[in-house]
């Protein structure tokens, strides 16, 4: 039986990483590779200390210089202050983070020369509430994101104001794949090759070769595909060799392919929550090309349920993917109530 590669984490963060907020994180891990489980394993171990130490001290640094803390009108202990902690410095954070988790990995017992893992965190911030708000009803959230490689993170928003209003998916991060014009970029000035297989010809189709990529449509294994699907299908391989033909072009581990453009610093993005949005769901991209292809609606649409509420509430389907019949059992997913 195939290895289940895929791991999730549903955690609060500790205390003492923020006075001013409640943070929970929340991620997905998807292993490549014959040792893919265990570098993934190692991100679910050591991710929720590496934020609370990189986050306790991106406060600090926020509060020793003075620049997001002081009181915010009234007086004595029990005055509302401002948070010394802001989407962009929990991004700061989670980059550290990241970096700490890859410096580690590269040191430990695991093998990642042709091993390595996705990942896609969720960090959900909610300002703690002083003793008398102006508004008690109100609790701002922020959802920061952290993303390596092809899984991905999906808002469920509300498209009206009616209980029955229909929930919309909307892709919080992308996937990244070499044919990405920005990563191929990177890849190809570091020395790497983002090419597809070329079965019919016997070859690597560099993404460069602008003779293949002319028009909308390029013969390909046999038949004819889009240039879009080609850019998809594209992989990562050091010049000379036919491997090892990566599908991601950023992730933990695959240290073979790190000095040619393969990096893990993640995409981090922040997202300002409003009431439309109800919940996040974050998966590898088993269940999003597989079980929820074209668009991942169906998925979305059967997580409705969950509606509105204060608690967060975390879900995660393990299971197996059944590639051999191209289906998927919910491989791996985190399913947030905003």
């Amino acid at each position: 039986a195939k290895v289940n590669q895929d791991r999730t984490l549903a955690t609060e963060l500790a205390a003492g990483c923020s006075q001013s907020y409640e943070l929970a994180a929340f991620a997905v891990m998807d292993g490549h590779g014959r040792k893919g489980h265990e570098v993934a394993e190692y991100i679910k171990n050591h991710l929720a200390e590496a934020l609370a130490s990189s986050l306790g001290e991106a406060e600090r640094q926020v509060e020793a210089s003075g620049g997001e803390r002081g009181r915010a009108g009234g007086e004595g202990p029990d005055a509302a202050k401002p948070p010394s902690l802001n989407a962009g410095s929990v991004g700061s954070g989670v980059e550290s983070a990241f970096n700490v988790l890859h410096r580690g990995l590269t040191t430990s017992a695991v093998e990642t020369l042709l091993s390595g893992s996705t990942t896609c965190l969720a960090i959900l911030m909610k300002h703690a509430i002083p003793r008398w708000p102006i508004n008690p009803r109100h609790k701002p959230r922020t959802l920061v994101l952290a993303n390596l490689g092809d899984s991905r993170a999906v808002l469920g928003r509300q498209s009206g104001s009616y209980s029955d209003a229909e929930v919309i998916p909307w892709a919080a991060t992308r996937d990244h794949k070499p044919g990405l014009m920005e990563e191929r970029k990177r890849i190809d000035a570091q020395g790497g090759m983002v090419a597809v297989i070329d079965i019919t010809r016997g070859r690597l189709l560099a993404l460069d070769d602008s003779a293949d990529l002319e028009g909308g449509m390029v013969q390909l294994n046999p038949g004819l595909i889009t240039v879009e699907a080609l850019r998809k299908a594209a992989r990562v391989f050091i010049p000379g060799t036919s491997g090892p033909g990566l599908a991601c072009s950023r992730c933990f581990g695959d240290d073979v392919v790190k000095p040619f453009g393969v990096t893990a610093i993640p995409e981090v993005t922040a997202v300002e929550l409003t009431e439309a949005d109800q919940f996040c769901v974050i998966a590898s991209d088993g269940v999003w090309e597989v079980a929820c292809a074209g668009g991942s609606r169906l998925g979305i649409k059967h997580l409705s349920f969950l509606g509105q509420g204060r608690a967060i509430h975390v879900f995660c389907f393990l299971a197996k993917a059944e590639y051999r019949a191209c289906s998927v059992s919910w491989s791996s997913q985190a399913a947030v109530q905003l």
